[in-house]
């Protein structure tokens, strides 16, 4: 189990539903207590559904454990009653003229290859900041993720959506823009050697998330007249964006999905893409012309009008 699972879990675990179920007894718990817990616990708390669907999944599996270990006859979790339904939204993207916009108000040049890297390659944060001097490949135009910084340690592996033998890796094409960016980056670093970090502090630790978050990002968004949004406009923000515009560009999900390096295709169709009017007027305007080159132009298209 990944270190971030292990302390969601635990999280969870402490929050919401040791306070709730500690100090009954086992066979005391029925399907309608989880009911009360669901009902009463969790809905007032207005969680996302995300984070409610994690919890019945841990609760769930908790009483599977008692069952198995014979301490209960039968788990009371009912997954027609009790699963809460994800609502998969879509996520905001920055407008291109305001990413420039952002890039200009960033204070330095580490922090502007950060947000270049994160849009250019369409990247999870953790998997930028897993980068190190060896995870670039200048001569064959590739960026390899193989790492990720969770709570300044370096884990082996991206992020699991399907259970794997072996630990996930992604490699994705290095541009042109994105090369001189992190060629400069690299020389005027004092750290180079293969496995020091990319994006580092001044001892060379990598970059704390949450305080370039809000010590650099935040003001710089601010200066640049971008609203902050909890849990909208973190570094995810960029990963968002560059989903949404490869998308716009090519009409193609797969090499959308491939880039972002997503599992499940759908989790690309319906996060991390976005129509905007334009694309929906030109679908229209598409759609028209098939049916008037099918019949030479404007015609009769309702029939003849009814005369009285």
């Amino acid at each position: 189990m990944r270190p971030s699972t292990l302390d969601s879990y635990n999280s969870a675990l402490r929050k919401w539903i040791q306070p709730f179920f500690a100090d009954m007894h086992l066979e005391e718990i029925t399907p309608r207590t989880v009911t009360d817990f669901m009902a009463k616990k969790l809905i007032p708390a207005n969680l996302a559904s995300k984070t409610r669907r994690n919890i019945y999944n841990l609760l769930s599996e908790v009483f599977e454990v008692g069952v198995d270990n014979q301490l209960m006859v039968e788990n009371p979790v009912r997954p027609r009653v009790h699963r809460p339904a994800v609502i998969q939204e879509e996520k905001p993207t920055l407008p291109i003229e305001k990413f420039w916009t952002l890039i200009c108000e960033l204070p330095t040049r580490r922090d502007k290859a950060l947000v270049w890297t994160i849009a250019l390659t369409g990247c999870r944060v953790g998997e930028a900041l897993g980068l190190r001097q060896r995870s670039i490949d200048f001569d064959n135009r590739l960026i390899h993720f193989t790492h990720v910084v969770y709570r300044n340690r370096l884990i082996a592996g991206l992020k699991e959506t399907r259970k794997r033998r072996r630990r996930r890796q992604l490699a994705v094409g290095l541009s042109e823009l994105l090369a001189r960016v992190l060629e400069e980056l690299i020389d005027e670093s004092e750290f180079r050697g293969p496995d020091d970090f990319l994006f580092h502090r001044p001892d060379g630790r990598p970059v704390e998330p949450k305080v370039f978050r809000e010590d650099i990002l935040y003001p710089a968004m601010g200066r640049a007249g971008i609203p902050v949004e909890s849990r909208a406009t973190g570094l995810h923000l960029f990963r968002h964006t560059a989903g949404s515009l490869l998308n716009k560009k090519t009409a193609d999900l797969k090499r959308v999905q491939v880039q972002l390096g997503h599992a499940d295709i759908g989790t690309t169709a319906d996060v991390y893409t976005h129509v905007d009017l334009e694309t929906v007027h030109q679908n229209a305007a598409d759609l028209e012309s098939v049916f008037l080159e099918a019949c030479g132009g404007f015609g009769p298209i309702l029939g003849p009008r009814k005369t009285n």
